[in-house]
């Protein structure tokens, strides 16, 4: 890649052609489906819900400037305009994505890249694993939009007419999107030279006041590990860098979508990888210097504000910072490919499909890890946001193919006993049976109840431990959670009680159980799988003529096909008049 100077200045020599700037728009897209479609049918979470109940005000919102275009803004307008529906906001996600593959490769261009270079870096980009949570998580829209408008800043400010000082204002809209940009014109300073510098310096001065104004400033010291953003200022910013590095450079190794903390064990081999390209500048020819030291400084710039971070380590801080060595790795692959084989346009045009295509296929097993891999011991999903949003997405799955009736103002979600919970890793099914559960990603995705609200209006929700009288009416939908994700609608509340009852039986309160089987019978007498199970506590009582009370009139035939040999031992137990196992 050539030196600055010879920057090309031309914006017609920059995007070609009608036909280039739309097979690298074609290029984007792909790119970017190829391994991150299913994205589109994620549900919304965590974050998502956040900004999305403070929308409609069913959380209280007071007004900050941090984000506030990328989240109060964009949140508004998306709920007025496409309402709670996932897809709209994903689709809005993949195609600014795509947009910004298409940044990179204009970049690319201008930079001094051949067209087909410039493609490589934006297939690259598109398709790029940094991507994964940028793409499944709705509440990325910051990370997005704030490369979108700091890409357009750059462009509009390398102009040479008045209209260059319109990069102030778009820097602005970056900074009001997510503040993670403010170090950007660090580097655009040294790229732009001296006759435009003067954008650049306002670029600052806008981000710091911005910065301010949102009260960042504070948060930036706040060393307090009980804070989730706890900042350290010592050798976290080293550990935070060299973590990032490692997984820029290693598309092939999946990681989660954060780490609880820095990773120092990444620190040696991103030391090592540095060392090699320091050696190979120092031996090889100096004009290669400066682009990849622009590179650098761009990846590190980009990273600056989230360097001190001591408990979040975010894959996706990276999705900016890594466009300039992704244009180095463009030109560099179709240089090397024409080395090569000098004069062979297949052979290059081999070799760019061919990065692309790995890429897309290390995304694509990536995507596929992040949304299948597993906590310890554990059924649950490792990723915080394909956990809670799998969570989130059967909630609100279930509450939609309800179709409450117009008298349904409740619904109310009902589970195992707590004490099965916290003990087990493992969910079970819908009904009880020999594993244990896990409920908490259902528990918290309810979010209060205001989740169901949101998708149904004029319905609250309720996560109950212990049914009771008030939910018995014909007001309440009731439904029954175990396991992550598994939330169906229980017919009525006889029904109910008689899963409460199953569950207290799993941690041996017969007591507990018979009580609520009782309010199943008292609400539905002729409910044959409550007498079954009412007549084991009442055997375990040493109340056999209560059992065979209950069981008279019950047949095989009358019971799901899962409690007929629990049928059979009470009836076996009963005819030998009580005793026996």
């Amino acid at each position: 890649m050539t030196a600055t100077h010879a920057l090309r200045a031309s914006t017609a020599d920059v995007f070609g052609t009608r036909r280039d700037l739309g097979v690298a728009a074609a290029i984007a897209v792909v790119a970017a489906l190829l391994p991150f479609h299913r994205g589109l049918a994620f549900p919304f979470s965590l974050d998502d819900y956040t900004f999305l109940l403070q929308a409609t005000g069913l959380e209280p919102a007071p007004f900050s400037l941090r984000r506030w275009l990328a989240v109060r803004g964009y949140y508004s307008l998306w709920l007025d305009i496409f309402g709670p529906n996932p897809l709209a906001w994903h689709v809005t996600s993949f195609l600014l994505h795509a947009a910004n593959a298409v940044w990179v490769y204009a970049w690319a261009r201008r930079f001094g890249a051949a067209c087909e270079s410039a493609w490589v870096a934006c297939g690259l980009f598109a398709a790029s694993p940094l991507a994964f949570t940028v793409l499944y998580w709705a509440a990325c829209i910051q990370e997005i939009a704030s490369t979108f408008f700091l890409f357009t800043a750059a462009w509009v400010g390398w102009r040479t007419d008045r209209w260059r000082w319109a990069a102030v204002g778009l820097f602005a809209l970056a900074m009001l999107c997510k503040e993670s940009v403010i170090a950007a014109p660090l580097v655009l300073w040294f790229l732009f030279g001296r006759r435009k510098r003067g954008p650049v310096l306002a670029m600052l001065v806008a981000g710091a006041a911005i910065f301010i104004a949102s009260g960042l400033t504070r948060r930036m010291f706040d060393s307090s590990l009980d804070s989730p953003y706890a900042v350290a200022f010592d050798s976290t910013l080293l550990v935070n860098l060299a973590t990032h590095l490692v997984w820029f450079l290693a598309p092939w190794r999946a990681y989660p979508d954060r780490l609880a903390a820095p990773q120092p064990s990444l620190v040696l081999p991103a030391a090592t990888v540095a060392g090699v390209v320091l050696v190979a500048l120092i031996v090889g020819r100096r004009r290669h210097a400066r682009p990849l030291l622009l590179a650098s400084a761009w990846f590190v710039a980009l990273l600056l504000p989230v360097l001190p971070l001591r408990q979040h380590t975010y894959a996706y801080y990276s999705y900016a910072a890594q466009a300039g060595f992704l244009m180095l790795a463009g030109e560099g692959l179709l240089r090397l490919a024409g080395r090569l084989a000098p004069g062979s346009w297949w052979w290059r045009f081999g070799v760019g499909t061919a990065a692309v295509a790995v890429t897309i296929l290390l995304a694509g097993r990536n995507t596929r890890t992040h949304e299948t891999l597993k906590l310890a011991n554990s059924l649950v999903p490792h990723d915080s946001v394909v956990r809670y949003g799998f969570a989130a997405g059967a909630l609100v799955a279930a509450v939609r193919e309800a179709r409450f009736p117009d008298e349904v103002r409740q619904a109310v979600f009902m589970s195992f006993p707590e004490e099965l919970g916290t003990a087990a890793q493992t969910p079970g099914q819908s009904r009880p049976g020999m594993v244990r559960v896990r409920k908490l990603p259902l528990r918290e995705a309810l979010r209060g109840g205001r989740l169901v609200t949101l998708h149904a209006p004029g319905v609250r929700g309720i996560w109950v431990d212990t049914l009771s009288a008030e939910f018995e009416g014909p007001d309440t939908a009731i439904f029954f959670g175990s396991g992550f994700n598994t939330v169906e609608r229980v017919p009525g509340a006889p029904e109910a009680y008689m899963l409460q009852a199953q569950g207290r039986m799993l941690i041996d309160d017969s007591a507990g159980a018979g009580r609520a089987l009782e309010r199943a019978l008292a609400l539905a007498p002729n409910l044959a799988a409550a007498r079954v199970l009412l007549a084991g506590v009442e055997v375990q009582r040493q109340n056999f003529d209560r059992s065979r009370e209950l069981l008279a009139g019950v047949t095989p035939e009358s019971v799901p096909a899962e409690m007929r040999e629990f049928l059979a031992q009470l009836s076996k137990v009963l005819e030998l008049g009580g005793s026996g196992p």
